[in-house]
């Protein structure tokens, strides 16, 4: 889909249904139907493994469950994704170096490895 299109149907998709949405790609949207982000960032590697679109799922639901907001919790789980992907490509040679180092970052976050996302994510006012 072209980005105008995912955007449109992820602020379509919250505000019909009264929920959060979520589309992810290249650059992720997350809309409560009033309010909608833009997330970039993270490795291209994660287009070639498999499960990472799962794990993703399993990581937004707990960080959903702990923030006690599903926006929150969803944004949190894209920058988290994204930083773990990003730094986890540094050193791999390919998808299955990846795979083990991307879970390994993952399970290693710390709160300082969000504070370089700041310009990864944007609120969309349109």
């Amino acid at each position: 889909l072209d980005p105008a299109d995912t955007l449109a149907a992820v602020k379509t998709v919250a505000r019909e249904n009264q929920c959060s949405a979520t589309a992810t790609g290249l650059v992720d949207y997350v809309s409560d139907g009033e309010r909608t982000w833009r997330i970039s960032g993270g490795s291209d590697f994660l287009t070639r493994i498999t499960g990472s679109g799962c794990w993703l799922g399993a990581v937004i639901a707990a960080a959903c469950v702990v923030a006690e907001n599903p926006v929150l919790g969803t944004i949190t789980s894209l920058c988290a994704y994204g930083a773990a992907s990003e730094k986890a490509s540094i050193n791999a040679n390919g998808p299955g170096t990846f795979r083990v180092a991307f879970l390994d970052e993952l399970a290693n976050l710390h709160a300082n490895d969000f504070e370089r996302l700041d310009n990864n994510l944007e609120e969309i006012h349109e």
